[in-house]
């Protein structure tokens, strides 16, 4: 019995160490990055993004941020359930080919409940590289 106990205690401190671990990586929460938080972090209004130079809300418009910052607050609106204005952040970036931006912008499409154009824009990413495995994953 008492092996059986210390077996059961392993086991539950094995499982507690990993669920916390898959919790820190399971990449549901921010990237680490700088630009990962989105514009309701701060308390934008739809279509706008966040200006951490400036420290203030400022419209989505094209050269505002840098194309990552504008990817990682549109990618954050996105998972946050943002589509709408997540597609009017992305449309600021310079780079539209960008496979990532590509990609969430079908993933906006497809969860607003527009799957066509989302298929579409998850197959323009995977033009531009066969092997984006996101993008594979979301048009499965």
């Amino acid at each position: 019995m008492t092996k059986h106990l210390m077996i059961s205690a392993a086991a539950a401190i094995m499982l507690g160490v990993s669920t916390a671990a898959f919790a820190a990586g399971s990449g549901s929460g921010g990237s680490g990055r700088s630009g990962d938080s989105s514009a309701t972090d701060h308390g934008c209004k739809k279509g706008e993004v966040f200006n951490k130079k400036a420290m203030k809300c400022q419209k989505a418009e094209s050269g505002v941020l840098p194309d990552e910052d504008l990817y990682q607050q549109g990618r954050s609106l996105a998972k946050k359930g943002y589509y709408d204005w997540a597609l009017t952040v992305f449309a600021a970036i310079q780079n539209q080919d960008d496979p990532r931006v590509l990609n969430y912008i079908g993933y906006s499409h497809r969860k607003a409940g527009r799957l066509d154009i989302g298929i579409t824009y998850y197959r323009k990413a995977l033009a531009l590289n066969p092997n984006f495995v996101l993008a594979r994953e979301y048009l499965g």
